[in-house]
């Protein structure tokens, strides 16, 4: 039932439109919304009938929403706050490092920018809701900072083992295959800088010119959820890091009591050189034996480490039967690596195989281009067009065949011979090699080898391990983006900085790949950045229809999808949103009025 109330508020006389409803056997006000003093409502009803529409709004402003309230109701069910509060204490005055650092995971997530903005992002969202304290002093980059002080590896390291143990806890998280993964990262920290962590080596990313940052990632196979993650120096090698990542990962799996017989960790033949296979097995940080003791292990070998098993023909491998993997064949046998029996299994995948033959052909024809550039500038050189004879020494053409065979296998099947001709002059003939070329696709190409200590896996359980890898590097991808999720650019100097940079990087991917599971189990699967980009686009709305009355204005939110507003309403997200009454979204208003000169 409607009706009409009034309500007096500063010797104004101010209307609105009630529905009420029996509740429990008692009428109770169920939906109440403002309508304004006598003259709006009067104003209103004479554009009506004038046939002139609605009243219009003064101003509208717009607060991120749904992607800011999921995230925010994930680490309130995980308590995380509390949780760094444990380790940090608590402040009595401004905001607490919880607050800090929770708020700068939730912004790398949905808006990554400097800390400089801090403040500008978080008064466009409706967290000032839930952190009244955050103002823009407390949100500036220097205080930021000075918060952060209070955390230092150790405290990280700790806060992240609760964390784990909460999300193993509430989401009932699958430990028993870990995916792990390597991966670099580059700084803007300067050559004289003494940091340990930024140094100078190979970019992933090709950044010749910046020091890097290592990371490595272990994720749950089941739901892609981080677990455990380490930075390590830009320079040094995955195989040497690999040793601390065992031992770091030993002591989380203790700390949320994991049988370490019960946990498989599956990496690639970047992390098992010999060298470090055996510094596994003979553990100098902690005399234990990664075989031995009971922890399994799901990895891979280079081609030339196998090479009598890659000789067996094609027709000797068995066909899988699990459907997800298509046409896979395989062939298993058991092994000796590393002086240990390992159970081996060839991986042969037909679209690894056309991947592989059509970027080896894009290869070929490329360094066929070049060397044929290069053959014609001999050419001329032999009919004297070209009379400087530098770069035309049988060292510097040598040079340059092999760098512009350089690219995989193409030294392999494109054989040349460079000769001198009249005492001076240079020769060049190439050409594809048919018997390397066709060994080559019939030995090498498509083929992956796994080897393992989990001898009573199915072919089907090793493939799929191996395969799940893709998991982890989706999420090095994303955080590689400047979109959302981001990891770069990390513009910080010091290692505190960096690993602080990194914690709140890695807590906001937490969160968004937990909210991911939530919000795949409601309805169609999404990826984590378009599910992101889905939720981005709810927000809430403000209208205002007058600067000096805080009754003036009117709430709503922005359509967004029907999964979306299903997760919304499952966990009653809208608790973090504005009322109308906030009197921090009034003064706010206020001072958009003013900024932008909007008083009349």
């Amino acid at each position: 039932m409607a009706s009409l109330i009034k309500k007096r508020k500063k010797g104004h006389d101010y209307y609105y439109l009630a529905v009420s409803a029996r509740i429990n056997g008692k009428p109770r006000i169920v939906e109440q919304k403002y309508l304004g003093t006598l003259e709006n409502i009067a104003e209103a009803v004479k554009l009506k009938n004038e046939n002139k529409g609605p009243v219009k709004p003064h101003t509208g402003v717009h607060f991120a929403f749904a992607d800011i309230a999921a995230l925010l109701d994930i680490s309130e069910r995980l308590g995380i706050r509390n949780i760094i509060d444990k380790h940090t204490g608590k402040r009595r005055q401004g905001l607490n490092v919880s607050d800090s650092i929770l708020l700068a995971a939730i912004q790398r997530v949905v808006a990554p920018t400097s800390k400089n903005t801090f403040y500008q992002w978080f008064e466009g969202t409706v967290l000032p809701n839930s952190f009244p304290k955050g103002n823009e002093q407390t949100l500036s980059s220097q205080i930021f900072w000075n918060n952060m002080k209070h955390l230092d590896k150790d405290k990280i390291f700790r806060i992240e083992d609760e964390i784990a143990a909460q999300i193993s806890k509430q989401y009932n998280i699958d430990t028993n295959c870990l995916l792990l993964y390597n991966t670099n990262f580059s700084t803007y920290v300067g050559t004289n800088n003494p940091s340990e962590l930024a140094q100078r080596e190979h970019s992933k990313k090709k950044h010749t010119d910046l020091k890097i940052v290592g990371l490595s990632l272990a994720v749950s196979q089941q739901y892609n959820i981080p677990l455990f993650h380490d930075i390590y120096p830009g320079n040094v090698h995955d195989t040497k890091q690999f040793l601390d990542v065992i031992c770091g990962l030993r002591n989380r799996c203790s700390d949320l009591r994991i049988p370490e017989s019960e946990t498989t960790l599956v990496f690639d033949n970047g992390n098992n050189s010999e060298s470090s296979i055996e510094e596994l097995i003979y553990d100098q940080c902690s005399n234990f034996d990664i075989i031995d003791s009971g922890v399994n292990f799901v990895g891979s070998l280079k081609h030339d480490q196998c090479e009598v098993l890659l000789q067996i023909s094609k027709q000797d491998y068995i066909k899988l039967e699990d459907k997800t993997l298509g046409d896979t064949t395989v062939l298993r046998r058991t092994k000796d690596v590393h002086g240990r029996a390992m159970t081996v299994v060839i991986d042969n995948n037909p679209e690894l195989y056309k991947l592989q033959l059509e970027n080896i052909s894009v290869n070929i024809d490329k360094c066929f281009s070049i060397l044929n550039d290069l053959n014609v500038k001999l050419q001329k050189r032999i009919d004297g067009e070209i009379r400087d004879n530098r770069g035309f020494t049988m060292e510097s053409i040598t040079k340059k065949v092999k760098s512009i065979l350089s690219a995989e296998y193409m030294n392999e099947i494109i054989k040349y011979e460079i000769e001198v001709v009249n005492g001076e002059n240079i020769m060049l003939t190439y050409c594809l090699d048919d018997n390397s070329f066709s060994n080559l696709k019939e030995k090498i190409l498509g083929k992956t080898i796994l080897f393992t200590n989990q001898h009573a896996w199915s072919n089907e359980k090793i493939v799929k391990a191996y395969r799940s890898q893709y998991l982890v590097e989706e999420h090095l991808d994303s955080m590689k983006n400047t979109k959302h999720n981001t990891f770069t650019p990390i513009r910080h100097f010091t290692d505190d900085h960096i690993r602080v940079h990194v914690f709140s990087c890695m807590l906001g991917l937490t969160l968004a790949s937990l909210l991911n599971l939530e919000f795949n189990s409601i309805g169609r699967s999404k990826s984590l950045g378009s599910m992101l980009d889905c939720f981005k686009a709810g927000e809430q709305i403000l209208n205002t229809y007058s600067w000096d009355n805080e009754n003036n204005m009117t709430l709503c939110y922005t359509p967004i999808e029907k999964q979306v507003k299903d997760y919304i309403d499952k966990f009653g997200l809208k608790k973090f949103s504005y009322s109308a009454n906030s009197s921090w979204l009034v003064n706010y208003i206020k001072n958009i009025y003013k900024k932008y000169d909007l008083i009349k």
